[in-house]
């Protein structure tokens, strides 16, 4: 895979979200040094933006793209792909449709983090997930519920829209925790997670006393947190890498499906149950 021009064109679902910033930030630089230039753009996890996006960066003659798809622009994805100009699928992708595509093993990442909390003494584990079909939601799901069964815990799931404003998101949550009163809750996006730190403090909830946390998708906000945030880290580093292996063909000979592995960063948020003196139970079903 070789390009046939010097532009770039990346869409990513929010580009100002720090997980999509980090590799946009990254390939810019390390393109910039390859002579190559990156335009990219937010689609809001919308088709018809996404679809206008491809058509603009098209008409500018873009070599390349790099694409967080959205669920609907499975044509628009074929489309370049018969054309011939090099793409690559990320974070997600979209079934049947062979590219190249950079992903996380979004399975995996659910099952280290149902068993970290297992392991620290954890048994009401709820998940609080985005309601979408997009493959990378779907696998975290699937390696929570998976690893949940095994362990022959209860499953609480909250399945939240997509888009909602932050305030409804952090009151859905609040309602969900006050209703299922787990004592630990994996959050699938690192924005859900911040919104549910918004309705723990808002419940007057002590973390990891009365529910411990873990997020996905690490940040420094997550460090600096008081306690600090257990999460999810993925490669950003790696990921961003071998995008531009594959669009430049330092990748050749590589499979067209990379998936790298994700790191568990262990922190206050999940410390062992059984070291909290007298926990209380604050969020009552």
């Amino acid at each position: 895979m070789r390009l046939n021009s010097h532009i770039i064109a990346m869409l990513v679902e929010d580009i100002s979200d720090p997980f999509f910033s980090a590799i946009a930030r990254i390939i810019e630089e390390q393109a910039h040094q390859q002579g190559y230039k990156i335009f990219y753009s937010s689609t809001g996890n919308d088709d018809t933006v996404a679809r206008d996006l491809i058509k603009v960066y098209r008409n500018a003659a873009a070599g390349a793209f790099i694409i967080a798809p959205t669920a609907g622009i499975g044509p628009e994805i074929a489309a370049l792909r018969q054309e011939g100009i090099p793409l690559v699928c990320f974070d997600r992708y979209i079934p049947g449709i062979p590219v190249k595509k950079v992903i996380v093993d979004n399975k995996q990442a659910s099952i280290l983090a149902v068993r970290h909390l297992w392991e620290n003494d954890y048994r009401r584990i709820a998940f609080v997930t985005l309601d979408s079909n997009q493959t990378q939601m779907t696998q975290r799901l699937e390696g929570y519920l998976e690893s949940i069964s095994h362990q022959y815990f209860p499953s609480f799931i909250l399945r939240i829209p997509f888009g909602l404003a932050p305030a409804i998101m952090t009151h859905r949550i609040g309602a969900f925790l006050q209703l299922e009163a787990p004592d630990a809750v994996i959050f699938a996006t690192n924005y859900l997670a911040v919104s549910g730190l918004r309705a723990m403090s808002a419940l007057g909830a002590n973390i990891p006393d009365d529910i411990a946390v873990l997020g996905f998708d690490d940040s420094p906000y997550f460090a600096l947190c008081s306690p600090s945030i257990t999460a999810i880290a993925q490669p950003v580093q790696a990921i961003a890498q071998t995008i531009l292996e594959y669009l430049t063909g330092a990748g050749t000979g590589r499979p067209d499906t990379t998936i790298l592995p994700v790191t568990l960063v262990a922190r206050q948020s999940t410390v062992p149950h059984s070291s909290i003196l007298n926990p209380k139970q604050i969020l009552p079903k």
